[in-house]
Parts: C-alpha cells; sequence; structure tokens
C-alpha cells in the first residue's frame, strides 16, 4: 500500500493521534460513521486507508473530505490574537453562555465536559463551537493586508 493512501497524510503536525474522534468538529454523519465502525482516535482513523474508511457504510466521499478537513485543521490556533480576542469580547457582552462554552473549549476541556457543566448535549456543544469558528472565519477574511481591524469589527 502506497504511503498516500493513508489518511495520515493529510493529518495537521500539532493533531495529536490519541485525540478523540468526538473532539474534532465534524459533520454529526462523519461522527457516527466512525463510530459506528468503532473508530475512536485520530491515530485508529489515521491508520486505515482511504478505501478502506470509504468502504465504510454511508461513508462517502463528502465525508471523507469533512474528515480531511477535520484532521488538517488546527483549530482556533492560526488565528491572530487580536482577532480571536475581538470575537470573544463581542460574545462575551451578547452571549455569556456561549462565551463560556468558547472559553472552555479554549482552555482545553472535553466537548462532554463542559457538556456536563452547562447542561447541554456534546453535538450542541460543538455547534456551538463551529458557529463561533464561522464568525471567527469572517472576521479573519474582514482583516486588511496591513493587519489593520476593519470598520466591521471595530463596532
Amino acid at each position: 500500500m502506497n504511503k498516500r493512501d493513508k489518511l495520515e497524510t493529510f493529518r495537521h503536525p500539532c493533531m495529536r493521534r490519541s485525540t478523540a474522534i468526538e473532539e474534532l468538529y465534524i459533520q454529526t454523519r462523519t461522527h457516527w460513521c466512525l463510530k459506528n465502525y468503532d473508530i475512536i482516535t485520530v491515530g485508529q482513523a489515521c491508520d486505515m486507508s482511504l478505501a478502506d474508511l470509504l468502504s465504510i457504510n454511508n461513508f462517502g466521499q463528502a465525508t471523507l473530505e469533512d474528515l480531511i478537513t477535520a484532521i488538517q485543521s488546527n483549530p482556533l490556533g492560526t488565528k491572530t490574537p487580536s482577532i480571536l480576542s475581538s470575537c470573544l469580547e463581542r460574545l462575551r457582552k451578547d452571549d455569556w453562555r456561549q462565551f463560556d462554552i468558547i472559553s472552555m473549549r479554549l482552555r482545553g476541556m472535553r466537548l462532554k465536559r463542559i457538556g456536563d457543566n452547562v447542561g447541554l448535549s456534546p453535538d450542541r456543544i460543538r455547534q456551538i463551537i463551529c458557529k463561533f469558528e464561522a464568525q471567527l472565519k469572517e472576521a479573519t477574511y474582514w482583516v486588511g493586508s496591513k493587519g489593520e481591524k476593519s470598520e466591521e469589527l471595530q463596532g
């Protein structure tokens, strides 16, 4: 088997092999396909060939792309601190509960534990975090080429 046929070739260097699949920002379909096949860590998924992954029931090309995107990324790790701080500050003012959830996640707390603390399911926590990441990406888009905040971020 060629090394390129393994999912490992897509893994971000900061993504630990011991990371639980439930900690990834993946679609629910991807999560359940892997869980039903008893794949619980990134390392287990990375040890499989792409053909083996695609042979999993309900695991198609879109699901594979979702998984590859998740293991290639280093969530919230590549954003500039000023943009992250700006988005967090706006969230703190608008919705303190979501601010607490994001803060706990940034401190490295697992989704299940966050859910237990705030009374939500890990899937709902994942949705809130994904929504915040989308807002963060949008804010990153509006940063000028000189690193200055646009009017969108200042207001």
